[in-house]
């Protein structure tokens, strides 16, 4: 008789034990619920920051962005049919002389305002006098599929350039004679960005794959930044 009570009782016991956890599922269910209401009701009443675009472009893509080097409000904008120009900052947009082109890289010397260069796909144009009018640069550079380009901001002569699979090359003409220099080890086969010292032309900067290379003497060799 005592054991079958016993038996009973843990039965029971076992019983009201499936029943609390049963409970407490229960309510931790309705707990994330809630909050999880509570979280949708205040985030569609959170009003987002307050902005606007300043312009929407239409243009196929994005590829470049210059500012003029006389005029702080003047701004160009390169895009895979050629170049857009604003003069109020960025809020209104225009066609410049340069179209049809994929204009990919732009280089505006500060100390030569009348010296534009455009580069790109099988791209490589100059202006002369402010980007009126452009015409493609002659030149004896191996490709013209130029990925990366750069000009120095003092001296509106020396270039950098990387023809797709050609390696770096340097100009001091303007771009119409070129000469071969090397890149850093493993650059070859990696997207890459080139840059030149705003003091000095014969500084180069090399970015690829999280990494920074200088080069004091027009790319014949290279160090990595610290």
């Amino acid at each position: 008789m005592e054991q079958r009570r016993r038996v009973r009782t843990r039965r029971i016991d076992r019983r009201s034990g499936r029943q609390q956890i049963l409970l407490l599922a229960a309510v931790a269910g309705c707990m994330v619920v809630l909050a999880l209401a509570s979280v949708w009701w205040l985030t569609g009443r959170i009003e987002a920051p307050a902005g606007q675009a300043l312009y929407q472009f239409n243009t196929q893509d994005y590829h470049s962005l210059a500012f003029d080097p006389v005029d702080v409000n003047t701004v160009y904008f390169g895009h895979h049919d050629g170049l857009k120009v604003s003069h109020d900052a960025g809020a209104s947009w225009q066609d410049a002389a340069l179209s049809r082109v994929d204009a990919m890289q732009l280089v505006m010397p500060s100390n030569a305002p009348e010296r534009r260069y455009a580069a790109g796909h099988d791209v490589f144009y100059i202006s002369t006098d402010g980007g009126e009018s452009w015409r493609e640069q002659m030149n004896d550079l191996p490709g013209l599929d130029l990925h990366a380009f750069a000009g120095s901001p003092t001296d509106p002569n020396r270039l950098y350039t990387v023809p797709m699979g050609n390696g770096l090359w340097t100009s001091a003409d303007g771009g119409t004679a070129w000469n071969e220099t090397t890149m850093p080890p493993g650059a070859e086969t990696q997207p890459i960005v080139l840059a030149v010292s705003p003091s000095d032309p014969e500084i180069v900067y090399l970015a690829r794959n999280g990494e920074i290379a200088i080069s004091t003497d027009r790319g014949m060799t290279w160090q990595s930044e610290p």
